[in-house]
């Protein structure tokens, strides 16, 4: 009769957990990072990566400023294959450089300038095999206009927190009303 009475008392513990853990779950599948149904919003870190770009017919490039240097992005528009060989001279408010290759597509150049921010008007001569190009483009190095602090979303870790300790505080409540009425 005890072992009995015991054996129901586990299987509404059950059923009353299990419950709870169904009346759950619509708080855990809620939309998360990346699956919103509304237009995002823009972070706080957009467009962080200073950089220019410039393109013709034949080649793309990417200037990218690291220090006092420029590290230059070398590819066919067409297929974005790296170009290798080339020869790339820069102009920027009378400084010149020649850059030099140091991967397949990737140059560098020392540019003395980079160490004040501003915006530089950037003149890029080309040449590669029988193809020449003049490209031009501007480099803003000037402070991000944006924080590059980026808060993150926690929503979804309090949701579950939040329901998990509200599954826990009825679970107290009703394993405690069960004592009291067993207890009579």
């Amino acid at each position: 009769m005890i072992f009995q009475r015991s054996i129901y008392r586990l299987i509404g513990l059950e059923k009353t957990f299990l419950s709870l853990l169904l009346l759950s779950v619509p708080f855990l599948l809620q939309a998360h990072e990346g699956h919103e149904d509304t237009a995002p919003t823009p972070s706080a870190a957009t467009n962080s990566i200073q950089r220019a770009t410039a393109q013709s017919e034949s080649f793309e490039i990417v200037v990218v400023p690291q220090h006092e240097k420029l590290v230059i992005y070398l590819d066919r528009f067409t297929d974005n294959v790296p170009v290798s060989g080339a020869t790339l001279e820069l102009e920027s408010d009378g400084w010149q450089g020649k850059a030099k290759e140091i991967h397949t597509g990737t140059y560098t150049v020392a540019a003395p300038f980079l160490a004040k921010p501003g915006q530089y008007s950037l003149l890029i001569t080309l040449t590669q095999e029988d193809q020449s190009d003049l490209l031009e483009t501007t480099l803003d190095t000037n402070t991000a206009k944006h924080s590059s602090v980026v808060t993150k979303n926690n929503t979804p870790v309090l949701i579950i927190l939040s329901t998990s300790a509200a599954m826990l505080l009825l679970l107290f409540f009703v394993l405690r009303r069960r004592r009291l009425v067993t207890r009579r």
